[in-house]
């Protein structure tokens, strides 16, 4: 069995995995012993394979941060914050947009993510009143959504 680094969703895992090599259509296929879900890199001695599970769809999109902390704001004002996405899979993703409440507000500057492919998003904050606001950012996407908790106090 050889020692394996799995890197997974930004996670690094490592340990003794069982990977079952086959010749298919003159490419080599390998099999894990466990099914870890999506997309993965494997470091074997150097050698980095990417495996795909065969029993999903391989699309993985990541938002960065997933908070986002506003601190303190004048009310009538507004301050915004960035985040990105990234898909990391092998397969497109449509953005259908971008969902929060409160005194936050959402923007995407992308409404399709192809392979390998990045782009940005923002969210406002613009209180009405002295009260201390929190809430969810929901990024809707055809495979899966992604979220962001968002926090911020509105002062005078």
């Amino acid at each position: 069995m050889p020692w394996i680094r799995i890197i997974e969703r930004g996670e690094v895992r490592q340990g003794w995995g069982l990977m079952t090599p086959r010749v298919k259509d003159k490419n080599l296929h390998f099999t894990l012993q466990k099914e870890y879900g999506a997309a993965m890199k494997i470091l074997i001695l150097g050698l980095i394979l990417f495996i795909a599970p065969i029993t999903q769809a391989n699309a993985y999109v990541s938002v960065n941060p997933s908070s986002m902390e506003f601190g303190g704001v004048r009310v009538g004002t507004s301050s915004y914050q960035t985040f990105f996405l990234q898909n990391f899979g092998t397969q497109a993703v449509q953005v259908n947009g971008c969902f929060v409440s409160g005194a936050f507000q959402c923007q995407m500057s992308c409404f399709y993510l192809p392979p390998g492919g990045s782009c940005t998003g923002s969210v406002i904050f613009r209180p009405l009143s002295e009260t201390y606001e929190f809430a969810t950012v929901t990024i809707n996407m055809t495979t899966d959504f992604a979220s962001i908790s968002v926090h911020g106090s509105g002062m005078h």
